[in-house]
């Protein structure tokens, strides 16, 4: 694929036809059929690369244009060459060719989209109406209120006013890949650990916080990220001492000294290779161990508390630290029912610590004529907030890595990216939003990015 000559201007027009796998008489729509089929097969093609896949569209695109414009002006020379003439007054005048089309366009086919090559006659009073592109290229570094507003939730007014718009279309998306998997601010980042048996009275605990970032199996580093491995135990040894009430209430320690914190022979984290499973353990406490650990009747992860360790029942398990982990439970009792022995906590799913596996851009255009081109289906309830198309982020980061540029190339249908409206109108305000797959708007670490649309507008 690599060495598939592009330049359009290098086949003929029958050439063309060959690839386009056309018959001897065609029309425009033969033709954007199979532009169509060419572009689905490009899509479903694994080894390509962003710039090498848009240079194919622009390919496919530019020699769509020639033959269509070869049929144009074939058509052109064989209409009959009759005017139709009006009287006005004892004058014979012309009769405007728009006002003929206009008089006799389609209702009821309505327009085609803001990719088609020709858009269909209208008849407004009654002239014969058609539509131009206006693309506009927006950069989150230009937002008014930039010290005070997010660059993936912001309101901006554009500096031109788009009059007659029949459609709004997302052309293309840039985006850093530098949100965080696990952080402090989405309550992702702690977990406690309970000394069994939890007494009536104040019972010994640990509040697990680990650091605000992006993590990956230590046998995947296809990102680069931290192992995930290293960072949990080194959390497991920096684990806050504290205390837990039998209301889950926790307290920690005010000045702790150094046998108040955890040793990696109390408890250590790892993943199995082969299921892929996250594992807690203690050693087997031998009499002759130099070290034994302090969990000499096991102990609990519990995974539904906030930032603080308290126990915490609104907010979903999903969200929690534990989730990324493979535990599918908000908490796990791991008992030593026969000292001396070892005690093992596995996870049900798979560790899996990612960031939004997917997200969505939503527009709020300010307008009401529409009606909702995208909705996201939850289990009870549904997101729609003027979401506008759905961005593939795990594809986009296991492309390029953590903490780099990337670009969409996966918006190739209209049915994704376009907006249409009942009527014309004209668009001014903006606000724009980012969000994951749990409507949380996404948080880029004070980093920006930028996108462009284009307008479909109507000119006489």
């Amino acid at each position: 694929m690599d060495s598939f000559n592009l330049n359009s201007d290098a086949y003929t027009e029958s050439e063309i036809e060959d690839l386009f796998n056309l018959k001897a008489v065609y029309n425009t729509k033969d033709i954007a059929l199979a532009k169509t089929v060419l572009i689905q097969q490009l899509t479903r093609t694994q080894d390509l690369g962003v710039e090498k896949q848009r240079e194919i569209m622009f390919f496919i695109d530019t020699i769509a244009n020639r033959i269509i414009n070869k049929i144009n002006k074939i058509n052109t020379i064989n209409l009959p060459q009759e005017n139709s003439v009006i009287t006005q007054g004892t004058n014979f005048i012309i009769e405007n060719p728009d006002r003929i089309a206009g008089k006799h366009s389609d209702f009821t086919n309505g327009r085609i989209t803001i990719d088609s090559t020709n858009a269909p006659p209208g008849y407004i009073n009654p002239i014969n109406v058609r539509t131009i592109t206006q693309a506009i290229s927006f950069d989150t570094r230009f937002r008014p209120n930039y010290y005070t507003t997010k660059s993936t939730n912001f309101s901006m007014v554009l500096p031109a006013i788009q009059k007659n718009v029949v459609s709004m279309r997302v052309a293309t998306i840039e985006l850093p890949l530098t949100y965080y998997a696990i952080s402090q601010t989405q309550g992702n980042a702690t977990c406690l650990i309970i000394e069994l048996p939890i007494t009536n009275s104040a019972t010994n605990c640990w509040i697990l916080n680990l650091p605000d970032g992006n993590y990956e199996q230590s046998w995947a580093d296809r990102s680069r990220a931290e192992h995930i491995e290293t960072a949990m135990n080194s959390a497991i040894i920096m684990a806050r001492p504290a205390t837990i009430d039998v209301n889950g209430i926790v307290t920690p320690i005010i000045n702790p000294v150094p046998t108040d914190y955890l040793l990696a022979t109390d408890l250590t984290y790892s993943l199995d290779h082969i299921s892929g499973r996250s594992i807690f353990a203690t050693p087997v406490n031998a009499p002759s161990s130099p070290t034994p650990s302090r969990f000499t009747y096991g102990f609990t992860m519990r995974f539904n508390v906030d930032n603080a360790g308290s126990l915490n029942m609104d907010t979903s398990i999903q969200l929690r630290l534990g989730w990324l982990l493979g535990f599918r439970s908000a908490e796990y009792v791991c008992e030593i029912i026969n000292p001396p022995s070892s005690s093992l906590c596995i996870s049900e799913g798979i560790c899996l610590v990612s960031g939004p596996r997917y997200g969505f851009l939503a527009i709020d255009d300010h307008q009401k004529n529409t009606g909702p081109a995208y909705m996201v289906a939850y289990g009870n309830s549904i997101l729609q907030n003027n979401i506008i198309t759905r961005i593939n982020l795990a594809a986009l980061q296991a492309q390029v890595g953590i903490y780099q540029s990337s670009s969409d190339a996966g918006l190739t249908t209209q049915v994704n990216r376009t907006r249409e409206y009942f009527g014309p109108v004209d668009i001014q305000r903006l606000h724009i939003s980012l969000y994951d797959e749990f409507g949380r708007i996404i948080d880029l670490n004070n980093m920006d990015w930028s996108f462009s649309l284009a307008f479909e507008i109507l000119y006489n």
